[in-house]
């Protein structure tokens, strides 16, 4: 090869990878709305969500909890302080964290929260008046999750417990489960327990459960023909079995499967440990055909 033809080969490669670049980069600037929220669940060894999901639409950060066995992740007198605390002003600057909601008081264990709401319900109540007053709140979540194997265990009556009606306004309140119920079956039950007031955030179960997209779009669009499109959000679990007896993130085949049948609903993602940027912007790159 002559060494003008390479120089030409070399300038056209060069100009392809520039124009290549600039569409990326413009693309990951311009706006999506594939996703409204991400949902961080703090832990010491996860103290602190960093990520780009505002590439997607993200706009809004729900954090699972303020205080977890007894020890605190925010601002307050009135309990231990966490090992780690999280910088709340840098955090609180960061465009996928424009609205938070707040969970209140919960344990590690789920199981274990159950059996205490009601001390997770006044701790809650103190938590929130302990907040200092520069310390902005969008909503509150209750991040004791409900299921129909608990309501149905005897050990709590969701229309006789204050736990919900504890929660301050506008409140956040999570469901699953009930895999062996039809759709319309399984609304009915949420509303039957669900404050008027309350936005629900639907989890999909795809990732916990083994749950098809189809399954859980049908359990979200009975859940909106039941309470209103405006109450509902889906949840779209962002995390697979690992084979270890863990998690870890979704496979991008997974997410797309997902955000197609998801189309058209409001979207949190759990979890934001679970969404990283690389799968962001294979996303964003994607978001044409995915809305």
């Amino acid at each position: 090869m002559k060494a003008p033809t390479r120089r030409r080969l070399a300038a056209l490669l060069v100009a392809i990878a520039t124009l290549v670049g600039g569409l990326t980069a413009y693309s990951l600037r311009a706006p999506a709305t594939l996703i409204e929220g991400i949902i961080w669940q703090p832990t010491n060894d996860y103290s602190t969500p960093r990520g780009h999901w505002h590439w997607l639409g993200v706009d809004t950060l729900v954090v699972q909890w303020s205080v977890n066995d007894g020890l605190a992740w925010v601002p307050t007198d009135a309990f231990d302080a966490q090992p780690m605390l999280p910088d709340w002003q840098t955090l609180r600057q960061q465009p996928w964290a424009g609205r938070l909601v707040l969970g209140l008081a919960s344990r590690m264990h789920l199981e274990d929260a159950r059996r205490e709401w009601a001390t997770l319900m006044h701790q809650g109540r103190r938590l929130h008046a302990s907040l200092p007053v520069d310390f902005t709140v969008d909503g509150w979540y209750a991040p004791i999750e409900f299921s129909p194997d608990w309501a149905g265990s005897g050990a709590y009556s969701p229309k006789a417990s204050p736990y919900l009606d504890s929660l301050p306004a506008p409140r956040y309140v999570s469901a699953y489960g009930g895999y062996d119920m039809s759709p319309d079956a399984f609304a009915a039950w949420v509303e039957s327990w669900l404050p008027a007031d309350a936005t629900l955030l639907f989890q999909d179960g795809v990732g916990a459960a083994g749950q098809t997209p189809a399954q859980a779009r049908a359990r979200a669009d009975a859940l909106i023909e039941a309470l209103g499109e405006e109450r509902i959000i889906m949840v779209l679990e962002a995390f697979q079995p690992d084979g270890a007896s863990g998690f870890r993130s979704a496979s991008l085949r997974q997410l797309i499967s997902q955000l197609r049948t998801y189309r058209g609903l409001r979207i949190h993602v759990f979890s934001a440990r679970h969404l990283p940027t690389r799968q962001v912007i294979a996303l964003r790159l994607l978001a044409p055909a995915l809305h």
